[in-house]
């Protein structure tokens, strides 16, 4: 079993993942990688014009117990869980430096990250550590306050190449 940070590297090496965790039977996420297409049928025909240009940015798919496949986020339990398991793959090339996986062993050490794309100064992530009944979990520093919120994590930030230790 490994972590989050090495089921990211799977997914981006084209394999599927799952938890050993997840309750249902056949449960993984993959990659999705980006694509760019014409609208020509339904449903997006009827919302833009017939030949518009349709830009698809890569994400993650999550397919269920039920068989449908649907965008995923990733819990704090998931980014925070050592039970990850995934197809046999070739791992090299090593991941971009810059990369969430290159990147998330320094936050579960206690160090901050930062994506240069955020627009303020101060603003990282950082691992909470457990508190009373509350399990361990990422926040967000908000720059104008100071104060730290749970941070949820968006497609752009998991398939992010611009995260740094933040000082």
């Amino acid at each position: 079993m490994a972590n989050f940070a090495s089921a990211l590297s799977a997914l981006k090496a084209g394999v599927r993942a799952w938890r050993n965790g997840w309750n249902g039977k056949g449960q993984f996420v993959y990659l999705v990688p980006g694509s760019t297409f014409e609208v020509n049928r339904p449903p997006l025909l009827g919302i833009l014009p017939a030949g518009t240009e349709v830009r698809y940015h890569a994400h993650i798919d999550f397919k269920s117990a039920q068989g449908y496949c649907v965008p995923w986020i990733a819990s704090h339990t998931d980014a925070l869980s050592s039970d990850w398991e995934f197809e046999d793959y070739d791992d090299t090339p090593p991941p971009n430096p810059r990369s969430l996986e290159a990147n998330f062993p320094a936050l579960l050490t206690g160090q901050r990250l930062s994506r240069s794309g955020w627009n303020g100064a101060g603003m990282y992530i950082r691992l909470q550590p457990k508190l009373y009944d509350f399990l361990p979990y990422v926040a967000l520093r908000v720059p104008v306050t100071g104060k730290f919120v749970a941070f949820s994590w968006a497609q752009q930030d998991l398939l992010g190449e611009d995260w740094d230790i933040a000082p």
